[in-house]
């Protein structure tokens, strides 16, 4: 990496891991500048993490929490520019780092529609789990949903199934009554099926949910804790339901069997957060401007 910095011209360089900056940087000593592309803030991740976990994890985990903070904002200091992807994370990267630093907001791009699987999921209504393996926070908010909240959503809703997406790696579990669990899908779509409500129960969250814009394009309901919510450019009964402990999941999960429409209307509310926020052609812009006010040129071609 470093002969190719040192080799190729370049007007700016953006890094997608706050670690490799200073590797970059050195690399490019000066003849570009560096952005930052921020996937979220670590370490609130990590102070998530410790506020949940239990002794003797614990500790650690909040000492690692402010190790990286210090990093954190040591890194987006140093940069040129920082990008956040969500406006939550921009304002948490500029307080981290003080009033030198230079942080935007620019979102994700991602398509307003996207068809749906064709796969069919038992259940009524298939949940739907998604991404736990490779993440922990994913499996603490899995681990959490099939301990604290599944017995009372399997017990009020008869037919309900779950299916548990790339879980039974991180659970040493099999099939057991309503709860199916399935590799991680070789393509996203086969967890989106027709009828399907994806659920995203975490409780350590910071970014933006990647799978929560692919429901939306993909046409599937979504109930999420509030700390999945945090970081889209949504309203809690618009586009997505909220829910933090058992009562509010079983509430949702009623209030879209009772109210198909309902369905509907939180869809066409996702499609125009993906048609308002999220759409290439104005993120490309966003890069653009960002690109001509550290260098001073527009890209010629």
């Amino acid at each position: 990496m470093g002969a190719a910095l040192t080799r190729d011209a370049a007007e700016v360089v953006v890094v997608e891991q706050p670690q490799l900056f200073a590797t970059v940087s050195a690399g490019v000593a000066g003849r570009a500048p560096v952005v930052v592309r921020a996937q979220n803030v670590e370490s609130e991740l990590w102070s998530g993490l410790a506020a949940v976990a239990s002794a003797p994890l614990s500790p650690w985990l909040g000492l690692e929490a402010r190790r990286v903070r210090a990093d954190e904002a040591a890194t987006v200091r140093a940069a040129a520019a920082t990008v956040a992807l969500s406006t939550r994370d921009r304002d948490a990267l500029a307080a981290l780092a003080g009033r030198a630093a230079r942080v935007e907001w620019i979102g994700p791009p991602f398509p307003e529609e996207l068809p749906p699987g064709e796969r069919r999921l038992a259940g009524d209504p298939p949940l739907v789990l998604l991404g736990v393996d490779g993440w922990l926070p994913n499996r603490d908010g899995a681990r959490w949903f099939l301990e604290r909240v599944w017995p009372e959503v399997e017990a009020r809703f008869r037919a309900a199934e779950l299916h548990v997406f790339g879980g039974a790696g991180s659970f040493g579990r099999v099939d057991e009554g309503r709860i199916h669990f399935h590799p991680s899908p070789r393509e996203s779509a086969e967890a989106f099926a027709t009828r399907g409500v994806l659920v995203v129960p975490l409780r350590v969250a910071s970014g933006v949910r990647m799978k929560i814009l692919e429901a939306w394009a993909r046409g599937t309901p979504v109930i999420a804790s509030r700390a999945a919510a945090a970081g889209l450019a949504c309203r809690a009964g618009i586009e997505l339901l909220v829910a933090d402990d058992a009562s509010e999941m079983i509430a949702a999960i009623e209030a879209l069997g009772a109210d198909h429409s309902r369905r509907a209307d939180l869809i066409a509310a996702g499609h125009a957060v993906l048609r308002s926020h999220h759409d290439a052609a104005r993120i490309a812009w966003a890069w653009e401007q960002l690109g001509i006010s550290l260098t001073g040129s527009a890209r010629r071609g």
